[in-house]
């Protein structure tokens, strides 16, 4: 994430990147008794992964909005992967909030990054949250990689429900970390 920012899901994901019928194959499981589980242990995998999470990215399509006080020329997003921009809403100088014509602004990105330009940012009253820009951010689809990382920590969780055990646990090598590890955007840890 990028300093000086306010980052917020707008507008949640309408799907999990990885389906209950997925789910349950992995984790063998076949009665429903379990589903309301097994679909809140997905929501949570998701959660510690996704935007905020440990990969730092959105997995799949979202709403962001993402405030800040001065934007420059070229004002760099903090989610990817971005896919398009949404709206761009300001407080104008009587601290008015207003919106942008879209056509004042462009997009460019890759996977890795991604910013908008503009050569005409409004006039803007003094406050942390002047502008935001909500733009839609995700891979489309989820990349099979990351949802085998979800399968894989929901899996974890469904054999191990508490959070210590007597049994000597070990990590699986090149598991969960190494999946995600090369499409984690910025630093964690």
């Amino acid at each position: 994430m990028i300093r000086d920012r306010i980052v917020r899901v707008a507008v949640p994901p309408a799907f999990m990147p990885v389906s209950l019928v997925d789910m349950k194959e992995h984790l063998r499981v076949t009665g429903s008794a379990e589903d309301a589980l097994i679909t809140s242990y997905t929501a949570a995998a998701v959660a510690s992964l996704d935007v905020d999470g440990e990969l730092g990215r959105a997995i799949v399509t979202q709403t962001i909005a993402e405030a800040l006080q001065r934007p420059t020329r070229d004002t760099y997003l903090s989610v990817s992967p971005a896919q398009e921009l949404v709206s761009v809403k300001y407080y104008d100088t009587d601290n008015i909030e207003q919106t942008a014509d879209l056509s004042d602004f462009a997009i460019y990105k890759s996977d890795d990054w991604a910013f908008v330009r503009s050569d005409n940012w409004p006039a803007t009253y003094d406050r942390p949250d002047a502008v935001t820009i909500s733009y839609t951010a995700g891979f489309d689809p989820a990349p099979d990689d990351i949802c085998h990382a979800i399968k894989m920590i929901v899996g974890h969780w469904y054999e191990h429900r508490e959070d210590a055990t007597e049994i000597k646990l070990s990590e699986v090598p090149r598991a969960v970390g190494h999946l995600i590890g090369n499409r984690r955007g910025g630093w964690y840890g």
